[in-house]
């Protein structure tokens, strides 16, 4: 039972799983899928091989089956970029911390009077009560403006259905690769071409839905930089060969010209300075052959005259660290990583007033 330890226990008190402002954090309730989803899987294929379950025969075939599958979906790089997106928009979701639940809504069977209908691939309730059911793509667009997200209308038609049945509003969520940019938009919106319906980006940054999770794009000073103070009570002469050996000082963090002191500054700093969007170059600082010190700046490729840049959104900033830690070079080489419930909404606090790293969020309203 989860009542008894449900995070919103009764609408007045702190909630039991909750951050140390009081902000719930999800949680997941736990499952054995290896145990109950193999067996399945066992009974599915004992049943239309019209065998006993504890059959030899219908072991053996089910693991040489399975076998089988599981090389043809490790052969398809397109299944598996799939399947990573689908797994890194859950572990989004979980990590903005703006909805109650998540739950997969594609899995298990599904008998309906009505045909043919499609099941979306998660249902979420946010924090105000209203459901969505979600669908996820993953669309590489190979950094062409032009070319256009599709849908044949069937498909769309048939998702729409079980959102209906559902009383839920259907949602389709894309991931455009190449851009690392995340879009969150209502079925209406896609436009009408025959048996296909289409999106271009614009459209979609336009009609972007993604704030009610709990996304914002993020900006602050250029530049970050992180500075590797050298011991001077240590040998460090530059070698004629470049080759130098020393040992740490200090590390300190800097925005534009201010040192960031205070952890939860320096927490931000990091986050945006692995996972930004900001261009990366480093250098050594030398005097009379002796290494001082080691910068690394991170810069945009291009300033305003506003006062900040954007670094990127929370939601780009999270899908970089998801692809740098399941990417094995070009390859997906997993498809989950590890997440904190709540952590990017816990990243910048509510009332967060940064004394050295300064920082703008905006939140985005679809047209």
């Amino acid at each position: 039972m989860v009542g008894s330890n449900d995070a919103y226990n009764d609408g007045n008190s702190k909630p039991l799983n909750a951050d140390s402002s009081g902000r719930a954090i999800l949680r997941q309730i736990p499952r054995n899928t290896m145990k109950f989803d193999i067996f399945n899987a066992l009974a599915e294929y004992g049943h239309s091989s019209k065998l006993s379950i504890h059959d030899g025969d219908a072991i053996e075939g089910f693991f040489a089956n399975a076998r089988s599958k599981l090389v043809d979906s490790l052969a398809s790089p397109t299944f598996l970029h799939g399947q990573r997106t689908h797994s890194m928009f859950e572990a989004l979701v979980v990590t903005l911390g703006g909805v109650r639940l998540i739950k997969q809504e594609d899995s298990g069977v599904v008998h309906t009077e009505d045909d043919p209908l499609f099941v979306p691939d998660f249902h979420l309730v946010l924090r105000d009560g209203s459901r969505y059911l979600i669908e996820v793509k993953n669309f590489n667009p190979n950094g062409d403006f032009r070319k256009i997200f599709t849908l044949r209308r069937s498909y769309l038609d048939g998702l729409t259905r079980y959102a209906a049945l559902m009383s839920c509003s259907l949602m389709i969520a894309i991931y455009w690769v190449g851009w690392n940019l995340w879009t969150l938009l209502p079925a209406d919106i896609f436009q009408t071409k025959r048996e296909k319906l289409s999106v271009n980006f614009f459209q979609a940054m336009k009609s972007n839905h993604m704030a009610i999770l709990g996304d914002r794009d993020v900006a602050t000073t250029p530049p970050l930089m992180l500075r590797i103070d050298v011991d001077h009570t240590k040998e460090r002469m530059v070698k004629q060969n470049g080759q130098t050996e020393f040992t740490i000082g200090n590390i300190r963090l800097f925005c534009k010209d201010q040192e960031i002191v205070e952890s939860t500054e320096r927490s931000i700093a990091m986050y945006l300075m692995l996972y930004g969007k900001w261009r990366e170059s480093n250098r050594a600082i030398i005097s009379n052959d002796q290494l001082d010190a080691i910068e690394f700046m991170l810069e945009p490729e291009e300033t305003t005259l506003q006062g900040f840049e954007f670094v990127g959104s929370l939601s780009s900033l999270f899908s970089s660290y998801y692809l740098s830690t399941t990417s094995d070079e070009e390859t997906v080489a997993q498809i989950h990583a590890g997440f904190t419930p709540g952590f990017l909404g816990q990243l910048i606090p509510d009332e967060y007033e940064g004394s050295a790293l300064p920082i703008w969020r905006f939140k985005l309203k679809p047209t």
